[in-house]
Parts: C-alpha cells; structure tokens; sequence
C-alpha cells in the first residue's frame, strides 16, 4: 500500500523511479490532493520532465498560492518551458521574500532582456541580499548560458575568495575550464568538490566528462554509471556512457544500457529514441519498428491530459525525431525514395534545416537534383547548416553533369594547401620531433574502437581536445605551428575569394573548435565525410607506415566523393599523398576520406576543426 511518507522518504532519499510510481498510484487515488500533486511535480521537473509536471503544480499553486515553497517549485518548472513573461508576473512583488526567488526572477529577466538590462537587474537584487553568495552563483550561471564565460569565471572566484570551500562554485567553475578545453584544471575543481561532500548527479556526469576528455575510458564509464544511477532520467549520461561502451568494442552493452533504463520503466522520449537510433547503427530496423510502434505510433490522437503520467512520452505534435528515424528505417531496407518521401511530406509541418538536409541527401540518391538546388543555397548562409549545404551542392553539380564547383568554390588546386613542419620546430629537427610526438600520442589511444558513429574503420581516435594539453611542451609546439599554417591559409585565399562565394569568411582569430589524434592500423581508413562544426579541416601526419603502394594511392587524402551510394559511380576528384611532417588545410565542406592502406606499420595523425 502506497503511502505519502514514505514515498516523500524515497523521493529524498534518490530512488525516484520508485518514488515515481508511488506519487502516480497516490495521484490516481486522490487526484485532488494538494501534496501529492506539489511533490510528484516536483519530481518531474527535478527529472527534466517540465511538461509533465506543469498541470500538477499548476493545480497546487492555485489551491494555495501564498505557500512560497509551491510558488517557487512552480516557477521553475515555467522557467523550463522559457515562459519568463509570465514567472516575471508571479514574481515581481515577491524578489524581497527569499533570495530563492530572487535567482528565479533573474533567471526570468535573463529569458526577456539583454546583458546589459540583466546585470542592471542582479545588481538590484544582489542590494537586497548583501551580496549573497547564492545569488552570486546564480548570475554566474546566466553569464554562462549567455556564453559570457569570462564573466561567469570571475564571479565564482569573487565567490571562491569568500568562501574558498564553496563545492557549487567550484563545481560550476570546473564545467567552464572544461569548455576553455583545460580539462586538468576542471577534474581538479570536482575532485575538490567531491572531497568537500558533493556527490549529485551532476558532478559525477561531470567527473565522467573531464575523465573522457583525458582519455581515462575506465574512470568515466564509472562515472558516468554513477550519475545514471542518481538520476536515471538524464539522457546525457546514457549517451556518453554508450558511446564509451561502443570505443570499448562493446556495443551490445551500448543498447543494454538503454534497454535495462525501459526494462526498469525508466521510460522518456530521450531513452527511446536513443535506443531506437542504437538499433538502426548496428541494422536491427525490425527492433527499431517495433518500439516506435509501441510507444509512438498508437499514441497518436489522445489528447495529452488522458495519457498515462508513467508512460512520459510526449509525442503528440508532429515531431521531426520520429520523422528522422522512419525515414532511416525505409532508408535501411532500400527504400530510398519512400526515406524521401517519409521527410519530404512533413515538411509543411516541420520546417527544421535537420530535416531539409536529410531530405538532400537522399534527393541526390534519387537523381533529384532540383529539390538540391532549391533548398540548399539557403542553407549555405546558416551556420550550423552551411557545411552540409555546401556539401550536397557539391554532388547535385557532379550529377548534373555541370560541374561548376570545380572551378569556383571545390577549386581543389587552389583550396587544398599544405604546409612542412620546419627543422626548427625542435633542436633535433622535425622527424625527431615527429618520432617523439608519436610515442606520446600513441600513448593516448586508450579505446579499443572506433567512436560511435565517427568515420574511421580500422583505427582509433583520442577523445577531448588534443591541442588543451597545454602542460606537454609538444602539443604546444604542434598547436602553434598549426595556428600560424591556418592564419598563412586565410592570408593566401583571401587574393581568390572573390572567385569562391561559398568559402567561410576568416580572420586571425582563430578558434581551434575540435583537436584529435587517429591511429589507423592495417587496412584502416576513413570513410568520405565533411565536418559541420568547422569553417576549415585540416590534418597533420605524425607517423606513416614506410612502404605504401603509390600506385593504389594507399593511405592517400581523396576528396570529392560521399560516403553514400549515388545513382552513378563518382570517383574522387583530388589526393594528396601522405608524407611525416604534413599538414593539409582544407574547406570543412569538402568530401573526403583515405585510401585504405596495407601494412603493420601505424599511420598517426592529429586532425582539426577551426572556426573564426
């Protein structure tokens, strides 16, 4: 028999699945119950569930809306949907109650108004307050989301200075230095942090984030297993975590992971979805149907207040996730058109770039290179959608028979530029310093496979940002030989831009977005892929096996062709030969791949993305 008490015990003790399920059978049996509906929505929006929590806490803030604890659990769950108009309204006559809600109309303001109207504001609030801590901590949060890192840093060391044991501070300050790709730094903070007590969810996915990041595969899989077992509902974890288990060479622990969370009524959008896309990566579609015909299809039509609280899924509006993998499914089973035809009907409904670039793609693999060249052109000026647009553009030209981008902006001759590692990189010259680089950089291949959907085959790849390992004096070396290569790159297509009104617009400040080592072994390569994230690519060659067959272009750098079947054969349109000491700077958008290669030897290089 299910009991108020003791479900408020479970729920605080952190075994919320359980204490899920008692809140529910309590709700079904007293639906007008005030405590159950604050506490059960409260738990929902504490588990990132803020849709589902909404009608509950709005029925107990009605009932009693002087009780500030249900005033304040309700305007967090409105800030989770971004209703900041209206939290402002319930707050503006209570920020001198508590500095709870104090941080709440802040993190409101922070939905409606500039940086500068929401320091003005803090600066307010923080008057009331005698420059509290929390409330210092809470504005650094908004500087963060805002991207505003630097001033996010500088109010947790106002707060660190006051309080040198402040295990929030600390811990939020650790997700920055990790973002400012100084990963040491942020381990550091947490590990503070946990000795000082702090043992939440977050600082274990965290802890798990920073262990990632320097390659201690073992540590974060601990990690990570910790946070999900604090928090089953965070979908993050589970990723993170199955994408280790994949480098691991175990990819049926990968799917376990998440068929365990629904076997055990850890149920959400997030973990479905996730387990439906593991299915689709290793070609079981039929498992894949099978759940999205238990927990999506048949769910369409009721209206959402009739759906059954436990089930947490919420997909009644048309949804391009279920879009996306319909159409994957018909795409496996080589259904091509029905996978354009899948995406191509929703596009009155979904008008998401995600989706109009699926639809590319499989456009150019059913010779429709209309539909290309209608909706990519837009998409080129977008910039978390130009690459791919680029991309697509580029084979619509190559299937057209036209082939412009050869002359214009997939000049390879004139875009693709290399660059030797020079003697003075080191007293011993370049191939010393090479010869040491490579016995470090193998020493940081720590996974068994390859990441989970990257394009290498045959190899493996460090995880992090390679170029933060700013305390290994080759690193440093490398990384500033490279920076001055891209700023040379920028300098010399700046005289032929005019010619290429599709090459990124670059400066000299040049942000390194991405940075790892890949170590192929024998008959290792890398299927043909462009990189979104980047305005240019580039890759440098720190050890190659020493005999390769010239005449097969083993182990060579190709571009021009995709990593899908087309309606006719393409080949690739360029190479570069691989050579130690080599870098090759290039356009993110442009199609490329290596020729696979046969030796014992390794072929070790580091790649990179830059944005400007």
């Amino acid at each position: 028999m299910y009991d108020l008490q003791k479900t408020l015990s479970l729920h605080q003790e952190g075994k919320l699945d359980i204490a899920a399920k008692s809140y529910q059978a309590l709700l079904a049996k007293s639906p007008n119950d005030i405590n159950v509906n604050f506490l059960f929505g409260k738990l929902l929006n504490d588990t990132q569930q803020p849709k589902q929590a909404e009608a509950l806490l709005r029925k107990a803030y009605n009932a009693v809306s002087t009780n500030m604890g249900i005033l304040t659990e309700y305007a967090k769950c409105m800030l989770s949907l971004g209703k900041g108009e209206e939290v402002i309204g319930l707050l503006s006559n209570h920020c001198k109650t508590s500095v709870e809600l104090s941080k709440l109309f802040l993190k409101a303001q922070h939905l409606v108004c500039s940086t500068t109207e929401l320091t003005e504001h803090y600066h307010q609030q923080l008057s009331f307050w005698n420059d509290s801590s929390s409330l210092m901590i809470a504005m650094a949060q908004l500087y963060d989301d805002r991207g505003e890192l630097t001033a996010a840093c500088d109010i947790y060391l106002k707060v660190l200075n006051k309080d040198p044991n402040n295990i929030l501070a600390l811990h939020n300050l650790a997700t920055i230095k990790r973002r400012q790709e100084l990963p040491n730094d942020a381990l550091a903070l947490l590990e503070r942090a946990q000795t000082l007590g702090l043992d939440s969810f977050q600082l274990h996915h965290n802890l798990g984030n920073a262990f990632s990041d320097l390659n201690d595969i073992d540590s974060a899989i601990a990690a990570y297993s910790k946070a999900i077992s604090l928090n089953p509902f965070y979908i993050d974890s589970y990723k993170n975590l199955a994408a280790l288990y994949s480098e691991s060479g175990e990819i049926g622990s990968a799917i376990a992971l998440y068929e365990n969370a629904i076997s055990a009524n850890t149920i959400s959008k997030d973990i479905i979805l996730e387990l439906i896309r593991s299915y689709l990566r290793v070609g079981s579609s039929e498992k894949a149907k099978l759940l999205i015909s238990k927990y999506f299809s048949a769910r369409k039509g009721p209206s959402k207040d009739n759906v059954d609280l436990h089930d947490n899924v919420d997909l009644y509006d048309n949804d391009e996730d279920i879009a996306l993998v319909n159409a994957e499914i018909k795409y496996l089973e080589n259904d091509i058109a029905g996978a354009f035809d899948t995406l191509f009907d929703t596009l009155g409904d979904i008008k998401s770039d995600k989706v109009v670039l699926q639809c590319a793609k499989y456009a150019i693999q059913t010779n429709n290179t209309p539909f290309v060249r209608e909706y990519m052109p837009e998409l080129t000026n977008k910039k978390d959608s130009a690459v791919m647009a680029k991309a697509y553009l580029t084979l619509a030209e190559r299937l057209s028979g036209q082939n412009a981008h050869r002359q214009s902006y997939c000049h390879y001759e004139s875009l693709v530029k290399t660059y030797e590692l020079p003697d003075a990189i080191s007293l011993d010259g370049a191939a010393d310093f090479c010869n040491r680089l490579s016995t470090y950089l193998s020493s940081q291949h720590t996974a068994t496979s390859a990441p989970l959907q990257q394009t290498l085959n045959g190899g493996t790849q460090t995880r992090g940002n390679i170029f933060s390992q700013s305390d290994n004096e080759l690193i440093v070396c490398l990384k500033a030989f490279c920076e001055q290569s891209v700023k040379d790159y920028a300098s010399e297509i700046d005289r032929v831009a005019n010619l290429h009104p599709y090459l990124p617009a670059l400066s000299n400040d040049i942000k390194f977005v991405g940075a790892w080592s890949v170590n192929l072994s024998n008959k290792g390569y890398h299927n043909n892929h462009v990189h979104p994230e980047g305005d240019l690519s580039a890759v440098f060659y720190v050890d190659i096996p020493s005999h390769l067959n010239e005449s097969n272009e083993e182990g060579h750098l190709v571009f021009g062709k995709p990593n899908f079947e087309l309606p006719q054969y393409l080949t690739h349109e360029y190479s570069v030969m691989p050579k130690v000491g080599k870098l090759v700077i290039f356009p993110s958008y442009f199609w490329h791949g290596t020729i696979p290669f046969h030796s014992s030897e390794k072929r070790l290089t580091v790649a990179f993305d830059v944005s400007s």
